[in-house]
């Protein structure tokens, strides 16, 4: 399995560290302190599996994660007059014991663009309706990822990435495979193909296996 790592900043009444937010297949990672914490709805929503250990370090409520906030530096994909670029935006994410906010902050030619949901999806979306003209973007994940997925065996799975670096056919490794969006059209162009893990979209944001 593989997953993608972002870089993050999270800030509570015991410090401001270092972190870091995983993006998997069903859901969110969150690693802080030597600590573990999961979100499996995209909705910000972080619990830990180990609640009596974790509540010396954190403010928890049962099991859920409270008091902090985390901002979260995310690439995203998109087009700009027809033309595939690739612009940083912060995500924002604070959890008091009974609210929360969130919010998705992009800079495009010197304006700040930001928007306020209650899950990723949303504010995707939101982001998506307020760009200016001259830019378009997907709302679903893989404005964030570069990936694509699709329906196979009653499940969803990677196939395959895009790679913002790497433009010519030589500098793609042999354990990797890149299609063109437009092959994306057809599902048979999935026929016969493997699972291959993904690769970096840029240095900073990294990628590894579980």
């Amino acid at each position: 399995m593989v997953k993608v790592k972002y870089s993050a900043i999270y800030t509570d009444n015991f410090g401001c560290e270092q972190a870091e937010l995983y993006f998997l297949k069903g859901g969110l990672q969150f690693n802080i302190r030597d600590c573990v914490f999961y979100d499996d709805h995209f909705d910000f929503d972080f619990y830990t599996k180990r609640p009596n250990e974790h509540k010396q370090l954190f403010y928890l409520k049962d099991d859920e994660l409270i008091e902090y906030v985390m901002d979260v530096r995310i690439p995203l994909i998109m087009t700009y007059d027809d033309e595939e670029c690739v612009r940083e935006s912060i995500l924002f994410i604070k959890r008091q014991r009974n609210s929360y906010n969130n919010m998705l902050s992009l800079d495009l030619d010197g304006k700040s663009y930001t928007v306020e949901g209650y899950n990723l999806q949303e504010l995707l979306y939101k982001m998506k309706k307020k760009l200016p003209k001259e830019y378009t973007m997907e709302s679903d994940f893989s404005c964030m990822l570069g990936v694509y997925s699709i329906e196979a065996n009653k499940e969803e799975d990677f196939y395959c990435f895009r790679n913002f670096e790497e433009d010519d056919d030589e500098s793609v490794s042999s354990e990797s495979f890149c299609l063109e969006s437009s092959d994306f059209r057809s599902r048979d162009a999935f026929d016969g193909l493997k699972k291959y893990p993904i690769t970096y979209i840029f240095n900073e944001y990294c990628l590894s296996k579980i």
